[in-house]
């Protein structure tokens, strides 16, 4: 499987987890069958919230599922749209334990009704 993982910094595994999906500094673009990542750059991290599209770029990727912290309503939307799943993690700190979240099957797929709502469902 192919994932986007938002993170705060490029540090390979040890990559530190970033809490919100549209205002991730970059994203880790993991197979997590083989670990090889890719990075993405997110050009649009300072933003004023629901006015990004980072979901859109990350489908150049071929992306199966995005794991992050929080997310928005309309960008969940917009994934599942793009034939992504989102799955929410609540404990991984690092790219290598989201991915072993996965691997032991933990993770949550993340609904428009377990959205953030902090900014009117927009991240």
């Amino acid at each position: 499987m192919k994932v986007a993982i938002p993170v705060s910094e490029k540090n390979g595994m040890k990559s530190k987890t970033h809490a919100h999906f549209g205002s991730a500094p970059v994203y880790a673009i993991v197979e997590t069958e083989g670990g090889e990542i890719e990075w993405y750059d997110n050009e649009e991290a300072e933003h004023t919230h629901g006015s990004c599209q980072p979901a859109g770029k990350l489908a150049q990727f071929h992306i199966d599922a995005v794991v992050c912290q929080g997310m928005g309503a309309r960008a969940i939307d917009k994934l599942n749209g793009l034939g992504m799943k989102v799955y929410v993690n609540r404990r991984a700190a690092t790219v290598e334990e989201v991915i072993e979240e996965i691997k032991q099957n933990r993770l949550t797929e993340l609904s428009k009704e377990g959205a953030c709502q902090q900014h009117h469902g927009a991240h």
